[in-house]
């Protein structure tokens, strides 16, 4: 997978994965700190790897089609 679309992917599935029913966008944003900055662009930047080792011809609408957020 090029690296625009796993870094693309990467950003949804952790923000779907951040958000909770009970929370904003704003109170999300309230709990992070530095700390929690780092080690948040650390997982991204990990998860856009993993993806980007993905064969170039994965599908990317059924692999987001196989993940289902919590419902909010």
């Amino acid at each position: 997978m090029n690296k625009a679309k796993a870094d693309t992917l990467a950003l949804m599935l952790t923000r779907d994965l951040l958000g909770t029913p009970t929370q904003t966008q704003c109170n999300q944003m309230a709990a992070i700190n530095e700390y929690n900055a780092k080690e948040l662009g650390a997982f991204i930047r990990t998860l856009s790897a993993e993806l980007e080792s993905l064969d170039e011809n994965t599908d990317v609408i059924r692999l987001l089609s196989m993940y289902q957020p919590e419902s909010k």
